[in-house]
């Protein structure tokens, strides 16, 4: 994973925000598609997709998500990337699932390296890893 693509990634996280505004108007983007990896109790690795994050991740904490989560609880959103369509999330969500464990925790590593030069660019992070979903679009 380049870190141009996940600038380009932390950006469009940027906008998707709520509270976005374009020239003092609420910006009217696309539907955006999130590919995440939550870190479970265990350490383990879980990788899906979304349209709402938050909600996503409050069903998996709830034990309606995915069969995985229900055995291996979920504690954190450690990684985010956008896509503007389906299928594009559909094929990045493949694609890490095929991953090791350790090429998994690279792609994390890297993606909080380049938050750090988002935010030493003068961007505000709406994406970051938190020990509980609450709160992300706050």
């Amino acid at each position: 994973t380049s870190y141009k693509h996940l600038l380009e990634t932390l950006y469009l996280l940027h906008r998707a925000h709520p509270n976005y505004t374009n020239n003092g108007k609420k910006s009217k983007m696309a539907k955006t598609y999130f590919v995440y990896i939550i870190r479970c109790q265990d350490r383990s690795l879980y990788t899906g997709y979304t349209t709402d994050i938050k909600s996503r991740f409050e069903a998996h904490e709830a034990g309606i998500g995915a069969k995985y989560t229900r055995a291996h609880k979920p504690v954190e959103v450690v990684y985010l990337e956008c896509y503007e369509s389906r299928s594009l999330a559909m094929s990045r969500e493949c694609i890490i699932k095929a991953l090791s464990k350790q090429q998994k925790e690279q792609i994390i590593k890297d993606y909080l390296n380049a938050r750090e030069i988002y935010k030493k660019n003068g961007f505000s992070i709406h994406a970051r890893p938190v020990s509980k979903i609450y709160g992300y679009f706050s």
